[in-house]
């Protein structure tokens, strides 16, 4: 059994400048359509505020808020088709904890089907990979035809910053779980 008022959530990542009462904003959307519907207490959750004027120092509350936990006991992460984990783009190391990136273009093109209008994304402030790494459980999640070549390379590829998602070859206990779509390929 699941007891929901013990869980302590932190949101995986955020569009940097945008604020959390915008309906294209990862609390937002994991607040709306998760964490309200459960019942969760905001006391019980946090996100990256992507709005604060030092985003370094955002990063290290968070790495802060993992570490006096002992770590995550699990991290669920959904994957772009690029590969990136949270905002962890292509090319950034496997052994970065929170950390703020340049969003790939791939990701900005894709980003505005969360938002009603153009939004300007250029950066994002993110889990990193190495929180990803030490958690006792990782699960990646992915839907749909338009996964099916990336979760082949991720599951068939050499382990590569180049393709973020390919960390869960080197996970303890990574579980990918896929449909029948993404999975096509594998």
């Amino acid at each position: 059994m699941i007891r929901l008022k013990k869980l302590i959530k932190i949101g995986l990542d955020e569009w940097v400048g945008i604020g959390p009462e915008s309906e294209g904003s990862c609390r937002y959307i994991v607040e709306e359509h998760l964490l309200k519907p459960l019942g969760i207490s905001e006391r019980n959750y946090t996100f990256f505020n992507a709005l604060h004027s030092d985003l370094d120092s955002e990063c290290k509350r968070v790495d802060s808020l993992i570490f006096d936990r002992g770590g995550l006991d699990l991290i669920v992460v959904g994957i772009g088709l690029n590969g990136h984990i949270g905002l962890n783009e292509p090319g950034y190391s496997f052994d970065h904890y929170c950390h703020v990136t340049e969003l790939a273009q791939m990701t900005i093109d894709v980003g505005q089907k969360y938002f009603n209008s153009a939004t300007p994304l250029t950066k994002g402030i993110t889990v990193g990979l190495k929180h990803l790494l030490e958690a006792k459980t990782a699960m990646l999640i992915a839907t749909g035809k338009k996964k099916a070549s990336i979760i082949e390379e991720t599951l068939k590829s050499e382990v590569s910053p180049a393709v973020p998602s390919t960390v869960f070859q080197k996970h303890q206990n990574g579980l990918v779980w896929v449909d029948e779509e993404a999975g096509e390929r594998v």
